[in-house]
């Protein structure tokens, strides 16, 4: 049975279903939290009891993590000076039939959002020309955002494969306003693209970035390296560390704990690879993308969602790896 990963059309039984999962993990969480004020009236001890056995277990759990983020931060750190270049051209089949596709959905970011990301591209020690870029432009995007995305195409356009400017148009029947359905229409772009170029999709990794997203110089030449020593590799999403300083001194405090805590619950998952979901930035192989029917268009987290869609498409022969 082919599963349907959409909102759409869902019978009321399966509506009330839906929406009683959504509330679980809020309900839990407040039926914990209220049952505990409760219990203190009814049995202080046990109470105490409960609230020592859970301090005990975070504070076990505290080290247990903290032991894994100082080894990922270890490897990170020793990975970053690796040379994934030279790894790539030393492969038995060399990546240099290797293509990246990379879209940037933009909404109302404006060009100096999105620039220091496309010259991040530059900056590669992968072959710039083997990089296809989208920057994938919502039509509801006010005048600014739209002139900032062409001025950065004129700008840029010679240093790439090619650069391409594609509208997502509004009010497409089943599309929610999300990122997924933006990232889906340019990747249906760029899928045309590289058909009219004679380029086959099991050769291009397509990598979804936010508007705001560097990455390192090293970047492609480390995917193409993992890439292609993966077995399977077109059953395989690929993760890397993300890692929120481009403004960390020009956000609030909160903030700040906020971004510096998911670098670090990210860098404890990169060691346990068999748990490990695609989040925020990610890439995989575009044929794998083409197989399951793209992004999902009208859900709001499409970062975790196309992890489970290939999942489930691949009857869980996928999975993600760590880089």
């Amino acid at each position: 049975m082919t599963f349907r990963f959409s909102r759409q059309g869902l019978t009321p039984r399966e509506q009330a279903l839906e929406r009683a999962l959504e509330i679980l993990p809020g309900a839990t969480s407040w039926t914990i939290l209220i049952g505990m004020v409760g219990l203190a009236f009814w049995n202080p001890l046990l109470a105490a009891i409960v609230v020592i056995a859970f301090d005990l277990y975070w504070l076990l759990r505290l080290f247990y993590m903290t032991i894994f983020l100082v080894l990922s931060y270890l490897r990170l750190s020793i990975e970053a000076k690796t040379d994934w270049m030279a790894r790539v051209r030393d492969l038995e089949h060399p990546g240099d039939a290797m293509y990246h596709l990379v879209i940037f959905p933009i909404a109302r970011e404006r060009r100096e959002v999105v620039e220091p990301g496309i010259e991040g591209l530059i900056r590669q020690t992968f072959l710039p020309t083997r990089l296809l870029v989208v920057l994938a432009v919502e039509e509801r995007a006010d005048a600014e955002v739209k002139a900032g995305v062409l001025g950065l195409q004129q700008a840029y356009r010679e240093r790439f494969l090619d650069l391409l400017v594609v509208t997502h148009p509004d009010g497409i029947p089943g599309e929610a306003r999300v990122k997924g359905a933006n990232a889906t229409w340019a990747a249906k772009a760029a899928a045309k693209y590289l058909q009219d170029r004679g380029i086959p999709f099991e050769h291009v990794l397509v990598s979804c970035f936010d508007a705001d997203t560097t990455v390192s110089p090293q970047y492609f030449a480390c995917l193409t390296y993992r890439f292609m020593v993966c077995p399977e590799r077109t059953r395989a999403s690929f993760q890397p560390i993300p890692v929120y300083h481009n403004n960390i001194w020009e956000v609030p405090a909160f903030a700040r704990i906020l971004d510096i805590g998911s670098s670090f619950f990210q860098l404890i998952e990169a060691t346990h690879p068999d748990h490990l979901v695609t989040f925020s930035s990610h890439s995989m192989s575009f044929q794998a993308l083409v197989d399951i029917g793209y992004w999902p268009v009208d859900l709001i987290s499409d970062d975790s969602a196309i992890f489970w869609k290939a999942f489930l498409h691949f009857d869980g022969r996928y999975r993600v790896v760590p880089l």
